[in-house]
């Protein structure tokens, strides 16, 4: 009961997946990518930024740019782990406000890890592919951190907790109308 009376802070509409050549700057939108380049590039004291090049299922447009900043005592751990799960080839998701550079390539700075999510690979999601459909394609809750549970695992926890309870578990309070 407790978990599922944990409402979200907010929705983040993840509905609006859009192509690369519809795209304009400042938009905030989902695009279904697969990888083309994925490299950290070191910036020095245990810090890096993965930078992923990209272009979209059809090739609408030129190659986007997807980054994110890694930092700490295991940031060289999790660049291995983004550098395998990120090869050529892998197609994933892509969210947030697009921005266009100086140079006319769609940017995305990731800050949050649920803004990017792998759809080819059966680690992305513990091989459940419904997994990695709830956190991209729709409106997506989005909730306060929990100790060391992150608001992508606890969306997938209740996800899993509410399939599997029986459609009468949960009595409906809302008029049919």
């Amino acid at each position: 009961e407790d978990l599922l009376l944990y409402l979200p802070v907010r929705h983040e509409d993840r509905s609006s997946m859009v192509e690369i050549r519809d795209l304009r700057n400042d938009q905030e939108a989902s695009l279904n990518l697969t990888v083309r380049i994925a490299k950290p590039r070191y910036i020095g004291r245990s810090r890096f930024i993965f930078s992923v090049s990209a272009s979209d299922q059809n090739n609408t447009g030129p190659q986007v740019l997807i980054e994110w900043f890694i930092s700490g005592p295991r940031a060289k751990q999790i660049v291995e782990f983004y550098t395998k799960r990120f090869v050529r080839g892998t197609r994933f998701i892509a969210f947030g406000r697009w921005q266009l550079d100086k140079l006319g390539t769609f940017c995305l700075k990731v800050n949050k890890p649920d803004e990017r999510e792998v759809l080819s690979s059966d680690e992305a999601s513990d091989g459940d592919p419904a997994l990695s459909a709830i956190h991209v394609g729709r409106c997506v809750p989005v909730y306060r951190r929990i100790g060391d549970i992150r608001p992508k695992q606890l969306r997938e926890l209740l996800y899993r907790v509410l399939a599997d309870l029986s459609d009468d578990a949960i009595k409906e309070n809302l008029p049919t109308d």
